[in-house]
């Protein structure tokens, strides 16, 4: 599974529930340059996130759920200042991040930060977290051992609804390899959708796509990718999986890269994720024989952007789809220069991208991008704004702190020494 962070401001989300639910997180992360040649690995694909309402699942005959368990968090413990590998900043003070070892929280726009992890050991590089405000909070972590995810191993869904204080652990899966995870993809506070890679081989991947109703206290598997003749309504084995998000409690998209020229991969369901259709897309115009890299969409009622990344010989970048129906029909808007690693969505006028050393914006829907910042940037891999001129970004570092801020929307960067305690 590939991960591009594509993420929405928590302003939008609250306004795309109040009109019908369903973000596109998208969350900027050289301009790219025409290079002469385009390799699969020349192209960045983003994991989103994107709020969605979810139909209420009902326990029928043959449905598998999980049980969860109580861990005590361990608030205010040391934590090593460590690099963080995942930002969510809720607002100019309150945050959640995510370090290899811990869960933190900080109340005062990043520059302190407090340990609220569910435990010793539960928290690891692999995981991923879907933070949707103050309170609640979900985090899938693959069962490791040694540095690798055991085979026929297990993915640990933690959950908290009141900071960190309290988190329920539940076990999903323990039944064949577990891959990337990607993050918990809750459209509301009780429905949520999970995508787990469930093996790989030469640029394909099999997932399985797990439904909660209760908040993430059971999960029931209802979509999975076989590796060889997919029956009607399943997903295809080809390509490397990119995401899955939600615009209402039925339909959805997931998205993937494949090495497949000119066909973009990209299924949509209408019945809350148990069957899959392939949806096609038109291709961009002055790309020929290209590769196509989609991520999930960020919708805003029947409005939607969609980051792919396209390449062929000549030209690479990533542009943003549009839809006004719903997403019935996308339309490919200008292609810029850049491939974005993250991006964000701060609205439906305003996009900020990063290609890892320069931020990107957009202040008409994605017909047009600018570069913002003017010093080159540490290695870009996630970034959060709550507003048009207030944003943080983390940079790769793995050794020291990563975080950055800026005040004047992406055209300075400070850097911020911040604690972990």
């Amino acid at each position: 599974m590939r991960k591009m962070i594509v993420r929405a401001s928590c302003v939008d989300l609250l306004l795309a529930l109040l009109l019908v639910p369903g973000i596109l997180s998208a969350c900027g992360h050289t301009s790219g340059n025409s290079s002469t040649t385009t390799s699969r690995n020349d192209l960045h694909f983003a994991k989103k996130i994107v709020p969605t309402v979810l139909p209420s699942a009902t326990k029928r005959a043959g449905d598998e759920f999980h049980r969860g368990e109580q861990v005590q968090s361990v608030q205010g413990n040391q934590v090593s200042v460590a690099p963080l590998l995942s930002l969510r900043m809720l607002d100019a003070h309150n945050g959640w991040a995510l370090t290899n070892t811990a869960v933190v929280r900080t109340v005062d726009g990043g520059l302190h930060w407090r340990n609220v992890s569910p435990g010793p050991g539960l928290i690891n590089e692999m995981s991923s977290g879907e933070f949707r405000d103050a309170l609640h909070a979900w985090i899938a972590a693959p069962i490791i051992y040694n540095g690798t995810a055991i085979p026929h191993g297990s993915v640990r869904i933690l959950r908290t609804v009141d900071g960190g204080a309290h988190w329920q652990s539940t076990l999903i899966g323990g039944t064949q390899e577990v891959g990337i995870v990607g993050h918990p993809d809750f459209v509301n506070a009780h429905q949520g959708w999970l995508e787990v890679g469930s093996g790989a081989a030469a640029g394909n991947e099999s997932i399985d796509i797990f439904y909660s109703s209760d908040s993430g206290q059971h999960w029931r598997k209802i979509a999975t990718t076989p590796y060889a003749n997919p029956a009607p309504g399943q997903l295809s084995f080809g390509g490397d999986k990119t995401g899955i998000s939600f615009r209402d409690e039925l339909t959805g998209w997931a998205t993937s890269y494949t090495d497949a020229t000119d066909h973009p991969w990209f299924y949509v369901t209408h019945d809350g994720g148990l069957h899959w259709q392939y949806q096609s897309l038109p291709l961009v115009p002055g790309i020929s024989n290209g590769f196509y890299g989609t991520t999930p969409p960020v919708m805003i009622g029947r409005y939607g952007l969609m980051p792919v990344t396209v390449g062929d010989d000549a030209r690479r970048g990533t542009l943003l789809y549009s839809t006004s129906d719903g997403g019935n029909n996308w339309v490919p808007l200008t292609l810029p220069n850049f491939v974005a690693q993250t991006v964000y969505v701060v609205d439906l006028q305003h996009i900020y991208a990063t290609n890892g050393t320069a931020c990107f914006a957009s202040v008409d829907g994605g017909h047009s991008w600018q570069q913002r910042s003017t010093a080159t940037l540490p290695d870009i891999i996630e970034l959060s704004f709550v507003d048009l001129q207030h944003g943080w970004t983390i940079g790769g570092s793995s050794s020291h702190e990563n975080l950055l801020q800026t005040q004047d929307g992406g055209r300075t960067w400070q850097a911020i020494k911040y604690a972990i305690s």
